[in-house]
């Protein structure tokens, strides 16, 4: 029976064929889909005084709860990768709202007030901002996009 789920498994690969979500316009840096929890991620981007960055996004036809949307990571490695070479997370800001501290040397803290002086998602964008401290001689610090069951595409950085 062992011998038989292997030949259903590799009946199974041949059958289902990737589906990609992604090949629409690029930005920046290359388009990336992400079909299960975290399982693949953008390139480290440099952060810098007045870092922006856009993305369209969407959610993939197998994503049924509220967190499966796109995850921004704040962190470190040596190669510049999401889980690379001495990873270091320091924030992981789920765009539904969540976030979680992820490294000792780091507090955040996270702002969000929506009431019914709410006047538009710009203004929302302004000022519910997210705040990371390093409180250690970190120098080098990234962020990557990633996220749960989405296509992340036409991802534009702007430095200003």
């Amino acid at each position: 029976t062992h011998g038989h789920s292997a030949q259903v498994a590799e009946y199974s690969r041949k059958i289902a064929e990737r589906i990609s979500y992604i090949n629409g316009p690029e930005g920046d840096i290359p388009n990336v889909q992400i079909d299960g929890y975290r399982d693949n991620a953008t390139i480290g981007i440099p952060i810098v005084d007045g870092l922006r960055i856009s993305v369209h996004s969407m959610s993939l036809p197998t994503a049924t709860l509220i967190w499966h949307c796109p995850f921004l990571t704040i962190f470190y490695s040596s190669d510049k990768k999401v889980f690379g070479k001495n990873y270091r997370e320091f924030s992981l800001i789920r765009i539904d709202g969540e976030y979680w501290e992820s490294d000792e040397a780091a507090r955040n803290e996270m702002l969000v007030d929506q009431s019914k002086e709410f006047k538009g998602w710009e203004d929302w964008k302004e000022r519910n901002k997210n705040v990371i401290i390093i409180m250690d001689d970190t120098q080098d610090v990234y962020a990557a996009l990633t996220g749960d069951q989405v296509a992340l595409t036409d991802i534009r950085i702007n430095n200003q």
